[in-house]
């Protein structure tokens, strides 16, 4: 049976591998869905979101834990047509990349060692776009922000007792 803080140390692991990656690399301002943003000054960001872990054992003791990991990409239309792209591009590169997955969490839970349990690896094998990158556009006239969102499907392999 998967341990009860593995939701906890898959999410908060996905959190700071792409934060890591945005506010570094992209030099953009990163969230997490549900996380208070100022909406009227924050106009330019990737907000995180995940689904899952969906769990499967498909052998005595052996597990699957699957994930999908969507990043929403929010960029000021300007004269620079190729800036959501090119952010796109850069949010897109961090998903060819293994995720480790670390036990995260309060440090009153002794369980939240921080010590490495394995890593996300992206699946190829359900789909024929393992990484998505889908650009919507303006979707409302009356605001200048382009939006696209990035989206991959990860697996983490464990054996469990």
């Amino acid at each position: 049976m998967p341990h009860p803080n593995l939701e906890q140390w898959i999410f908060l692991s996905a959190v700071e591998f792409f934060r890591q990656r945005i506010e570094i690399d992209a030099e953009l301002k990163y969230f997490v869905e549900g996380e208070h943003r100022s909406t009227d000054k924050d106009l330019e960001y990737v907000e995180f979101r995940m689904d899952g872990p969906s769990s499967e054992e498909v052998s005595k003791n052996y597990w699957f834990h699957n994930v999908e990991i969507n990043l929403a990409i929010s960029v000021i239309k300007n004269e620079d047509i190729g800036r959501i792209h090119k952010i796109g591009g850069q949010v897109k590169a961090g998903f060819n990349k293994e995720i480790p997955v670390f036990k995260y969490g309060k440090d009153t839970d002794p369980e939240n060692n921080g010590s490495l349990i394995g890593c996300l690896q992206l699946r190829t094998d359900f789909r024929e776009r393992a990484i998505v990158l889908a650009h919507f556009g303006q979707l409302d006239p009356n605001l200048n922000i382009l939006q696209a969102t990035v989206e991959g499907h990860f697996r983490l392999t464990l054996c469990e007792d």
